[in-house]
């Protein structure tokens, strides 16, 4: 059976610095998507259709108007940031990406970044990470080369929102499918062994 997860869970999961840690990443990969239970699914979707529209401002304020009391700071967070992020530089909005795949064995991680444009003439492909935490590092190289592998012709990029920061790809992960292919198998492991969720 191929178990398919986002581009986030796995990175999660390859950031986790604990075994604890680790087996949550997966146990909350197997829970069933719910929209309602996606956290920043408001002002991702704002960001996207705000740049498609030409109405970028208003639809982060309408998302932020729309959150609830416990999402609405990291939704103002998340507004504030984007916004200095795209006034700052030169960025022109190109479309939204289309989606791409990994496949390891029986795991499958989509690979699906929100934002293509131009950043200072040059095309660029963008997954947002939204969460205040910094972004653990291996996490962060596993999204990275993934991202590359997937848009080969292209610069490609992380853009942890609220903090504004742009992390691009370094130095490559010395046997870096090595790497992701054995913590591929770490998680297919753990997924296999805990309970489905019941949620």
């Amino acid at each position: 059976m191929v178990v398919e997860v986002s581009i986030l869970d796995f990175a999660k999961f390859v950031g986790a610095t604990t075994p604890s840690a680790r087996i949550d990443a997966v146990r909350r990969s197997k829970d069933p998507y719910q929209p309602a239970h996606d956290f920043y699914k408001g002002i991702r979707e704002a960001i996207v259709l705000g740049h498609a529209n030409d109405d970028l401002a208003v639809r982060l304020q309408e998302a932020i108007r729309r959150a609830n009391a416990r999402r609405r700071p990291s939704y103002e967070e998340s507004a504030a940031g984007y916004l200095r992020f795209t006034r700052r530089r030169t960025f022109d909005w190109l479309e939204k990406p289309r989606s791409f795949r990994w496949d390891e064995g029986d795991l499958r991680v989509r690979v699906n970044p929100e934002i293509r444009a131009l950043l200072r003439g040059r095309a660029t492909v963008l997954k947002l990470w939204f969460s205040a935490k910094p972004i653990p590092t291996q996490g962060r190289r596993a999204m990275l080369h993934l991202l590359r592998h997937a848009y080969r012709h292209e610069d490609v990029a992380v853009f942890a929102v609220q903090r504004g920061e742009i992390l691009r790809p370094g130095v490559p992960i010395p046997q870096a499918e090595a790497f992701l292919g054995s913590e591929a198998d770490a998680f297919l492991g753990a997924w296999r062994r805990l309970p489905q969720s019941s949620s």
